[in-house]
């Protein structure tokens, strides 16, 4: 004992010390090191979780071992067959596999805690040599797995897409074929992976199996809701969205109604917005009802360009929208056009609006804002100067605007002309965009008046303006040029 308390003890128990605190500052440096070791690599996404029945669970993305994210393996929301409890002692590798969004190729790796790596490809190297040994097999294509956008527009827009090819679990060598679709196996049905491009989830089954190595893995699930809850999921394509914002009705008014002389209209706006780099704008659908009863007045369909649209309620007589002209791409803007023929007057509407990418998945009905349509036509200015002969100076002119106006029972024929009870008129003039200060209005006559009376002092070029506006407030504007003369001189007859 006495020993123990000697210099030489003292500095053994030091340096033991010294040691042991050097080593676990190592030790957590490099837990926080290997903390990175637990994300995904760059680009990969696809995640969750299938089911071999012959070998268990396999993971598709190494952070959902790694919940907590603090580089070790722990429980993964399924069960521990994946390694280890919470935070146990053994690292996470990181592995993960992706889709390419422009091919729907696949590559990277998943994981099996009893079988190994299981290879997707890779995405910067195929074909490649492994692919080579994959089985021979009449109608399949040796490839890695991919998923298949589709060659038609019915194809493209049909949201459950399918998967093709090979994967290979490595550990099996060349009984490690994993068939992603395939007719049948003995005594079987048709199977296969499919994605619903909608909510990104895997469904399906694959199939392997060995001589060498017994059964192999067996079918392998890729969705299930009983007994436990699984899926594989992909964000490898987001679907597209229509901005609250970007939308807008009726977009048509006044000066766009005086000019077509048609009230029944209305221009739907939207615009189709996706975060894929290079998404496309494939299809719309559009329903209109009318809030009157609530009953839907119509229902485009799913439109894909002028006249073409897909069953399902297809009416390619309302398609009229050119989508690879008008709107084929990212934050560019929709626009629909209603005419007499989808509207009637003095009616609440409301919309919504679906559009779809070029794979196939859809925003769901977007409504964009309600609008209501004008109870009858705007009135009918005509010309204020299409009788007048020539204009001078110091003269006396009268103008008249021979107009008319609509009512809520008669809203788009028989016109009624105007009068100073039921209309109202608002003349003015101006000289090079400006007021003319040198016109005035000889009385009783004003600029209310429907058939005014004014001098021109000076000579010059004059826009006459006359508006005219209904008992319901709907004004029209007319406009005429008019020339105004030197003064002609005077002459006394003589004998």
């Amino acid at each position: 004992m006495k020993d123990f308390f000697n210099a030489k003890t003292w500095k053994i128990a030091l340096g033991i010390l010294f040691t042991a605190l050097f080593i676990s500052l190592i030790i957590i440096v490099l837990v926080y090191k290997n903390n990175d070791r637990a994300q995904a690599a760059s680009g990969d996404n696809v995640s969750g979780f299938a089911w071999s029945e012959n070998f268990g669970w396999i993971s598709f993305n190494s952070t959902e071992c790694d919940i907590d994210g603090n580089g070790f393996i722990d429980g993964n929301g399924i069960d521990d067959d994946l390694g280890g409890g919470d935070n146990s002692s053994t690292l996470i590798v990181d592995y993960g596999a992706k889709v390419d969004v422009a091919t729907g190729q696949m590559s990277g790796f998943a994981w099996s805690p009893n079988i190994g790596w299981i290879y997707f490809g890779d995405s910067n190297n195929i074909p490649e040599a492994l692919l080579a040994e994959a089985p021979t097999i009449a109608g399949y294509t040796k490839e890695w797995p991919i998923i298949h956008k589709g060659s038609t527009i019915a194809e493209q827009l049909n949201p459950i897409k399918t998967v093709t090819g090979w994967a290979k679990i490595l550990t099996l060598e060349n009984d490690g074929w994993m068939k992603m679709m395939g007719a049948s196996i003995p005594g079987g049905d048709p199977y296969g992976v499919v994605i619903d491009m909608d909510t990104g989830f895997f469904s399906g089954w694959s199939w392997n199996a060995t001589s060498t190595y017994g059964v192999g893995a067996g079918w392998v699930s890729y969705a299930s809701t009983t007994p436990i809850d699984y899926k594989v999921k992909s964000n490898f394509n987001t679907p597209p969205s229509v901005p609250v914002s970007s939308l807008s009705a009726p977009n048509w008014g006044p000066v766009q109604i005086c000019l077509a002389k048609d009230a029944r209209r209305a221009l739907l706006r939207w615009k189709f917005s996706d975060s894929d780099l290079g998404a496309t704008h494939l299809a719309y659908q559009l329903i209109l009802t009318d809030k009157t009863d609530n009953t839907s007045s119509f229902d485009t369909g799913i439109c894909t360009g002028v006249g073409t649209c897909e069953p399902l309620g297809c009416n390619p007589s309302k398609c009229t929208m050119n989508i690879a002209f008008v709107c084929p791409s990212d934050s560019m803007q929709c626009q629909y056009i209603l005419d007499s023929s989808d509207l009637e007057y003095g009616t609440l509407y409301s919309w919504q609006v679906k559009v779809w990418d070029d794979w196939g998945a859809s925003s769901g009905l977007i409504p964009g804002p309600d609008f209501i349509t004008y109870l009858h036509e705007f009135p009918n200015v005509g010309n204020p100067a299409d009788y007048l002969g020539r204009v001078s100076q110091n003269e006396q002119i009268k103008f008249n605007a021979t107009s008319s106006y609509y009512i809520t029972n008669i809203p788009n024929t028989s016109p009624i002309p105007c009068n100073e009870t039921n209309c109202f008129w608002n003349w003015t003039f101006e000289v090079g965009g400006n007021p003319d200060t040198n016109t005035t209005f000889v009385p009783p006559t004003t600029f209310a008046s429907s058939s005014p009376i004014v001098v021109f002092s000076t000579e010059n070029t004059r826009d006459v303006y006359v508006a005219v506006t209904d008992s319901d407030l709907y004004t029209c504007t007319s406009m005429a040029v008019v020339e105004v003369n030197k003064k002609l001189p005077s002459w006394i007859e003589t004998r």
